[in-house]
C-alpha cells in the first residue's frame, strides 16, 4: 500500500489575452522602429535647426571658374547642337556629377545649369566659336545637408528615402500613442498631455505665422 500523499498536478499557465499580446507587439515595434529611426530623427532635427538659423553657420563657399572649347562637330547646327555630347564632355572634363537642370539654346548662346545639394555649375557657350565659360559654386557641408533635408536638386531615390523616413517617424509617433492604451493608471493623464501639446502647437502655428 502506497501511503505517499497524492501530488497535486501543476496548475496550467494562464494564456496571455489577445489584448496583452497586442501590447507586447506594440512595445516591440515601437522600440525597434525607434532605434531604426534614430539616425533619421537626429538628421532631420539637426537640419531643422540649421535651416532655421543659417546665419549661425559659415557657408564655406568655394567658387571655381574654368574655360574650354567644344568640338565643332557638336555645333554644326547652332540651333540644334549635340546636347548629349556637350553635357558628357563637360562632365568628364570638369568632374561634374550632379544632374542637368536646364539646357537653353538660342542663336547667340547656350546656357547650361547643373545642380545638386549645396552645389551649382553654370555654363555659358558661344556657339560661333565653340568656347565656353564654367562657374562652379560649392557651398559647403551645412547648405549640403539643408538641401538634403528639403530634397532640393536630389535624385528620385533620395526623394523616396525622405518619404520612407516620414512614414517611419509617423509610425513611431502612432505606436507611442497606442502604448498609452496599456498604461491604465497613466492613460488619462498621458492622453490629456498629448491633446494639450497638439492644441498648443496649433495655436502657436496660427498665432506666430
Amino acid at each position: 500500500m502506497n501511503d505517499s500523499p497524492e501530488q497535486t498536478p501543476p496548475s496550467p499557465v494562464p494564456r496571455r489575452s489577445w489584448f496583452n499580446q497586442c501590447a507586447g507587439w506594440v512595445r516591440w515595434l515601437h522600440l525597434y522602429s525607434s532605434m531604426l529611426g534614430l539616425g533619421v530623427t537626429l538628421f532631420f532635427s539637426i537640419t531643422g535647426l540649421t535651416l532655421n538659423h543659417p546665419h549661425w553657420f559659415p557657408l564655406g563657399e568655394q567658387v571655381r571658374e574654368s574655360t574650354g572649347e567644344l568640338s565643332p562637330e557638336w555645333l554644326s547646327d547652332p540651333l540644334d547642337p549635340d546636347q548629349l555630347q556637350i553635357v558628357e564632355h563637360l562632365r568628364s572634363e570638369h568632374g561634374i556629377k550632379t544632374r542637368l537642370r536646364d539646357f537653353t539654346v538660342d542663336e547667340y548662346q547656350y546656357l547650361l545649369a547643373f545642380a545638386g545639394p549645396g552645389y551649382s555649375a553654370d555654363v555659358q557657350v558661344d556657339p560661333e566659336s565653340g568656347t565656353y565659360q564654367l562657374r562652379e559654386v560649392q557651398l559647403g557641408v551645412v547648405p549640403w545637408i539643408n538641401d538634403l533635408h528639403k530634397g532640393r536638386d536630389t535624385s528620385g531615390s533620395w526623394s523616396i528615402l525622405i518619404d520612407v523616413s516620414a512614414l517611419l517617424l509617423a509610425f513611431i509617433s502612432v505606436s507611442g500613442l497606442l502604448m498609452i492604451l496599456w498604461l491604465k493608471r497613466r492613460m488619462f493623464s498621458s492622453a490629456l498631455i498629448a491633446i494639450l501639446g497638439t492644441i498648443v502647437l496649433a495655436v502657436l502655428a496660427f498665432w506666430l505665422t
